[in-house]
């Protein structure tokens, strides 16, 4: 902006002049330095010495006051375990070219090992996703230093994401709660826990006519993994569901655990059709 856009010279002031004020615009973003142009009209007197004259226009070259800049959406997360988040990496001002940008973590966390950052995308940026692992505690993410062919973007200094790891709300893991049984064949579903128990957790099982299960009783220990249901369909049957009973535990945070169901399908089963005739 140029304060005032017209002025007025008088003889008193003769060489000394009429002050100009130049104030430049803001925007908080990193553009590097640029060039206005300051545009002079023709001037008006009735000195026919001074009038009509058009000074040249003038250039005015802006400095940047910003400095490149990565920025994170966040410095921190929480995440349970076993459950994924994401931060956002953008930058302050428009690259000239990618910018990558390598990813780390300490124990406890996986994270990709590098994000990218185009000219297309430097505001709004890209998301990195972060997954906490089962019976983590916490972890750091080192978002390293940057590179690209931008020499203003190359070496943007390193940043850290903390990451507070949660236990996850007590519940029943199914591998699958629908599965397809060839006839004459069986199939399995794994069961495990979001956490561990402090105590035993057992869980009633039953099936509708058309399939067996190898146990009627799944019980998972503090001590185990995936436990696997083998379920067996029972021809000439089409189709069956397993019924998952309540939990039941000792550890308060296990016991009454909702039920669930597995439905089965059976496929294979061919449909042979006899010809016959009527007597008279």
């Amino acid at each position: 902006n140029v304060t005032p856009n017209r002025i007025t010279l008088t003889s008193s002031a003769g060489p000394a002049g009429t002050l100009v004020t130049l104030t430049s615009q803001d925007n908080a973003q990193f553009d590097g330095n640029f060039s206005c142009e300051l545009r002079t009209g023709s001037t008006e007197s009735v000195d026919a010495d001074y009038a009509g004259v058009d000074p040249a226009n003038g250039t005015v070259t802006i400095v940047e006051d910003e400095l490149p800049e990565l920025l994170l959406s966040t410095s921190s997360l929480t995440l349970a375990a076993g459950s994924s988040g994401s931060v956002t990496l953008a930058l302050n001002g428009p690259p000239s070219d990618d910018v990558t940008i390598g990813l780390s973590s300490t124990a406890g966390c996986t994270v990709s090992s590098t994000a990218t950052i185009t000219p297309a995308n430097w505001n709004t940026g890209t998301a990195v996703s972060i997954t906490a692992q089962p019976n983590a505690t916490s972890c750091t993410v080192t978002v390293g230093s940057s590179q690209s062919n931008d020499a203003n973007f190359a070496g943007l200094p390193t940043a850290q994401i903390s990451v507070t790891v949660t236990e996850p709300a007590p519940a029943l893991l199914l591998s699958a709660s629908s599965l397809s049984i060839p006839v004459n064949g069986s199939g399995t579903v794994g069961f495990s826990l979001t956490s561990t128990p402090s105590d035993s957790v057992t869980y009633p099982l039953s099936s509708t006519a058309g399939c067996t299960v190898s146990t009627n009783s799944l019980k998972i220990t503090p001590s185990d993994g995936e436990l696997l249901l083998t379920i067996t369909p029972q021809p000439p049957a089409t189709s069956c569901t397993i019924s998952v009973g309540s939990s039941q535990s000792n550890d308060a945070n296990f016991a009454g655990l909702p039920e669930r169901q597995i439905v089965v399908e059976v496929t294979g089963i061919q449909t042979i059709y006899l010809p016959f005739v009527l007597g008279e």
